[in-house]
């Protein structure tokens, strides 16, 4: 199952014994709270269970969306109200609670089909529509879409009908797993579809408005050949930067099976760049079984995939751009990890911005299942910044079905805790709450004298900032004389951008930006700050100043002519020299 892609840990300085008890005393437990651990200001314990009245909900994967204003998306499979099965979307405010200005009191249901319809994946757009991906029974197993508003309900501008849904169908059958959302809002969808007699992996594509984009495959599909021996199933979809598109699953490769990977180009042809045998496909053997539930594409184009394995529970294999296995990462390409005391199952990943992987799924311990999260460190080693050892756990629910990153990296994962209940987990992750200052001198400045701007960057923590960014857009009117910063390096004239790396918690980094005035009047300069940490404080990552600058005089050159007495007053006028036009007077 793909995931949607896609900040609190402080230590307060004791001084005295008497006032450690003090604090310790009235200090919430989540002040001392590091990555990994339960985010009590969730819910209080970090574990919601949400109650799906009036609806039942059938055991299907949990799909999980956040949308950027930090409200969360979670789906399901819905029964009882309709005689079939149908899709369930619950809207969350970011502390756990429903959301009432989304459908009736939080959620919005749909049935897609003459039978059941089950809900797979969730994608939400760039304009905040919520788009719900699964099955429908029309009477073969076909692709199904429903899309709503930012409100719940159905959006009519979407499907061929005009209702809000579309389903497509393919020779036999079509199952989809995942989807992803283009840069260009298109829609990708991969799932499991039949051709000679086999399971293989199947691709469809939709304009924003939910019809076929004909551009792709043969009328917007694609259902290629097997991968390997026999079956191939597609389960998580990524999607690169070039638009290329990368799908994972699994295959049998003879009696065993293994990760299996797929990279269409933008058209849905096999991208013969890529794989082994340059047919745009791969296998990946880790033990005798062995399939891919997450993909996700990192920054320098390297290629992620996560799942399970017979050797040891959790299964990451990390490739190169051309689908070599990357021999930096773990054990030649390859790591494994058991979770549980007997047994771990993978379900979903997220590779964060700071290229650490993060990944969820099942753990086994004495009998009974337990939810589980891993965190990766980008060269495949456990990160033991994380958790204990680099894994968390929780009884709280029995497992995981999807995990997603907020944008202040708290991590959140979904299961189904019975029939009529979700399950609702969040974790800490790495934050720093970076802070922006930018002051100038001189205060009065004229055309043609240099002024300093001196930008400062603030680390208030708790992590380390990683990737720190000042970007400063100069304003109109000014020429560049230097830019230095305390640490890293500036490059640009009208656009200065400074790299400033890794600044520490509690640490600042100060850049000083010369410039000098061309043009008399009110000089606007922002600046902004970015970091691969997640900051949970946003608004002071971006600053303006005001300063009026004025026209410099130029005064022609005078000669003293005798000796002033006291008494005298001298009297200097200064005269503006301008061309005269012909035909006027000056």
């Amino acid at each position: 199952m793909n995931v949607e892609a896609v900040k609190l840990k402080s230590r307060t300085p004791l001084l005295l014994a008497a006032t450690i008890f003090s604090l310790l005393t009235v200090i919430p437990q989540q002040t001392h709270a590091a990555p990994g651990d339960l985010d009590t200001t969730f819910s209080q314990s970090g574990v919601k269970t949400l109650p799906l009245t009036p609806y039942r909900m059938d055991s299907y994967p949990v799909p999980i969306a956040v949308q950027s204003d930090g409200k969360i998306i979670l789906g399901a499979t819905a029964c009882c109200q309709t005689g079939g099965d149908f899709f369930l979307i619950v809207r969350l405010a970011s502390d756990g609670s429903l959301d009432g200005t989304f459908g009736v009191d939080g959620k919005a249901a749909v049935h897609i089909g003459r039978s059941d319809s089950f809900l797979r994946s969730l994608l939400v757009q760039g304009d905040g529509k919520i788009v719900a991906v699964g099955t429908a029974e029309l009477p073969s197993v076909s692709f199904a879409l429903a899309r709503f508003t930012t409100n719940g309900a159905l959006d009519n501008s979407f499907g061929p009908a005009g209702n809000g849904t579309l389903t497509t169908e393919f020779p036999i059958s079509g199952e989809p797993f995942a989807a992803a959302i283009q840069p260009d809002q298109e829609i990708v969808v991969v799932g499991v579809g039949r051709e000679s007699g086999h399971e293989v992996f199947a691709l469809a594509r939709y304009q924003t408005n939910g019809n076929p984009d004909t551009s792709f495959g043969s009328g917007g599909k694609v259902v290629s050949a097997p991968i390997g021996s026999s079956d191939s199933w597609a389960y998580a979809v990524a999607l690169q930067a070039d638009n290329k598109i990368v799908v994972a699953g699994g295959a049998y490769l003879g009696s065993s099976s293994g990760f299996a990977l797929a990279r269409y180009d933008s058209h849905g042809g096999l991208d013969s760049s890529f794989g082994l045998g340059a047919n745009g496909t791969l296998i990946s053997p880790i033990g005798t079984s062995a399939y891919g539930q997450g993909v996700a594409v990192q920054t320098d184009g390297k290629i992620v995939a996560a799942g399970s394995a017979s050797t040891g529970g959790f299964a990451l294999v990390r490739y190169d751009a051309a689908g070599k296995l990357d021999t930096s990462f773990g054990q030649m390409g390859k790591v494994t990890t058991n979770i549980g005391a007997s047994s771990s199952t993978l379900e979903g990943v997220v590779v964060q911005p700071d290229g650490k992987i993060v990944a969820a799924g099942t753990a086994v311990f004495s009998g009974q299942n337990q939810l589980a999260v891993a965190r990766f460190n980008s060269d495949g080693s456990l990160d033991n910044t994380f958790g204990l050892g680099g894994k968390a756990t929780t009884a709280g629910c029995p497992g995981a079905r999807a995990i997603a990153v907020q944008g202040d990296g708290r991590i959140l994962v979904t299961w189904g805790a019975s029939s009529s209940d979700f399950c609702l987990v969040r974790f800490l992750g790495d934050s720093a709450d970076v802070v922006l200052t930018m002051s100038f001198d001189p205060g009065q400045v004229s055309t043609g004298t240099n002024l300093t701007y001196t930008i400062m960057v603030v680390n208030n923590g708790p992590e380390s900032a990683s990737s720190v960014v000042v970007l400063d857009m100069l304003p109109e009117g000014v020429t560049l004389v230097a830019a230095s910063p305390t640490q890293g390096s500036c490059t640009g004239s009208n656009r200065v951008a400074c790299a400033l790396g890794t600044v520490g918690k509690g640490s600042s980094v100060t850049v000083k930006i010369v410039v000098r005035p061309t043009i008399a009047g009110v000089l606007t300069n922002t600046a902004n700050v970015t970091s691969n940490t997640p900051d949970p404080n946003k608004i002071d990552n971006i600053i303006s100043v005001n300063l009026m600058v004025a026209q410099s005089l130029r005064f022609l050159p005078w000669v003293v002519v005798g000796t002033l007495s006291v008494g005298f007053t001298l009297a200097v006028v200064a005269t503006r020299k301008s061309k005269r036009r012909r035909g006027t007077s000056s």
